[in-house]
Order: C-alpha cells, then sequence, then structure tokens
C-alpha cells in the first residue's frame, strides 16, 4: 500500500478550517504562500495562492485556472 505524503506546515503558521468550502484557509496572503512554499518543498508540484471572494481568507490551489 502506498503511503501519503505528509503535509508540513511552517511550525508558526496554524491555518484554519473555512467554514464556506471546508477548505485550509490563512489569515494572511503571507502566510498562504510560506504554506505553498513548505507543502511543494515537500510535495512537489505547483501550488497558487488566492483569495476566496465568499470568505475572504486565503486558500491554496494547484488549479491554475482557479480565480
Amino acid at each position: 500500500m502506498a503511503r501519503r505524503a505528509r503535509i508540513r506546515h511552517s511550525p508558526y503558521i496554524t491555518p484554519e478550517k473555512c467554514d464556506n468550502c471546508n477548505k485550509l484557509a490563512y489569515r494572511t496572503q503571507e502566510e498562504a504562500e510560506v504554506a505553498a512554499f513548505d507543502t511543494m518543498s515537500n510535495r512537489g508540484g505547483e501550488l497558487r495562492v488566492y483569495r476566496s471572494p465568499d470568505c475572504n481568507l486565503w486558500h491554496l490551489t494547484s488549479n491554475a485556472n482557479s480565480y
């Protein structure tokens, strides 16, 4: 059985669950960018940071066409 990669975030950043979309959310763009960098360093791939118009919090996405 393949082991899933564990996502490690910076110890100073604590994401919260967004009530609107049930995704991890960050309070600031800077927090989201650090989390994206950490995640890409651990798992590879590309992640983008965007501000949700619904909750006004910052999320990560691998979809280049979102928002």
